[in-house]
């Protein structure tokens, strides 16, 4: 919906922008907690891979929270300065959230493929690792200084319908701002994760496969499980984050580049890819440690099995009810055996 004030226009927002968001980071920032607990007060934090994966639970809370907020209170609309520090934080957790993906990615293949050569950076420290990335990636972040500007004399304003216009808004107009700020964000935010992602577990699927076929298997259960979820790691990544990319792509293509005129003109493209991008955060904890048999046996032991409590029982036993409760063990053990014969032949 448009309305005008004289020679201003303003695009407003449906508050869809609002609930929708903030419905998908209630789910995300508890299923972030849980992993996070799950990891931390388990032997999974030993785990060197797990530390890439506290990261991008950190990073991808952080950009929940944003969305939680904006429920109850929408900062980019009260100052330049709360503006400005919004689109700072929402790109910098968005950079951090893709480069714990790419090196959990990287990681892992290693360890799979080449596992004798990946054991002897065991003792590497990743932790300095991921300090030396984030540097860079804060680093690459001061663009905001450049892309971002004021909006009290833009001719053309976005604003929700339940509160008042954003106070900052990403130049588009300016040659430079391309070369310093969107095509790094495209490539850094899309491009680079979306290669990795797709190229790295294709391959680690087709290791995989090969390596039980020149042994004659098909490979257990667990690892044919863990193969699928290798296939939908991709899939899903380009579902929750191909449109909205795109819609970034396009622009560069575009007479008028304007954010305000192509949300005018495709509204509910611009919305829908929103809602898939943001339900990509919420939903990477899944993707990134559910996919580990080790991490879901850990966190169904730690919150979904009930811990039965065995009371003492303070009855005396006769001497024939311990001979009852000695047959019947006997009895019980009978099938075990049987089965676990038969287990060893095949």
């Amino acid at each position: 919906m448009n309305t005008s004030a004289g020679n201003k226009t303003n695009i407003v927002i449906g508050d869809e922008v609002i609930y929708v968001p903030f419905v998908i980071s209630i789910f995300g920032l508890i299923g972030n907690f849980l992993t996070f607990i799950t990891i931390i007060k388990t032997n999974l934090r030993k785990n060197y891979v797990n530390k890439y994966i506290l990261v991008l639970l950190a990073s991808d809370s952080l950009v929940l929270l944003s969305m939680f907020v904006r429920m109850f209170v929408n900062l980019d609309t009260v100052s330049f300065a709360l503006c400005f520090s919004v689109r700072f934080t929402w790109n910098t957790a968005i950079y951090v959230s893709n480069f714990a993906i790419i090196s959990l990615t990287i990681e892992r293949f290693f360890a799979i493929v080449y596992p004798l050569q990946h054991l002897r950076y065991s003792g590497l420290n990743r932790w300095k690792v991921i300090c030396a990335w984030l540097f860079l990636l804060l680093l690459i972040s001061c663009h905001h200084f450049f892309a971002l500007r004021k909006t009290a004399h833009d001719s053309v304003t976005v604003q929700f319908s339940s509160t008042g216009s954003f106070k900052c808004s990403y130049d588009t107009e300016r040659k430079f701002v391309d070369v310093i700020f969107h095509f790094p964000r495209l490539l850094l935010q899309f491009i680079l994760t979306f290669v990795v992602v797709i190229v790295v577990n294709i391959f680690i699927i087709i290791k995989l496969r090969s390596r039980y076929v020149i042994i004659g298997e098909t490979g257990p259960g667990e690892m044919r499980a863990t193969n699928v979820l290798l296939a939908v790691v991709p899939f899903v990544y380009v579902l929750f984050n191909f449109m909205y990319n795109l819609k970034n792509f396009l622009k560069f293509f575009q007479t008028n580049k304007s954010q305000n005129i192509f949300l005018e003109h495709h509204y509910w493209f611009v919305v829908g890819s929103y809602f898939l991008f943001c339900a990509n955060f919420a939903l990477n904890f899944i993707l990134y440690s559910m996919i580990s048999p080790v991490f879901r046996k850990e966190f169904c032991r730690k919150w979904l099995r009930k811990r039965a409590t065995i009371r003492p029982r303070s009855t005396t036993m006769t001497t024939k009810d311990v001979q009852t409760e000695s047959a019947k063990k006997s009895l019980q053990m009978k099938p075990i055996e049987t089965k676990t014969a038969a287990e060893t032949i095949i």
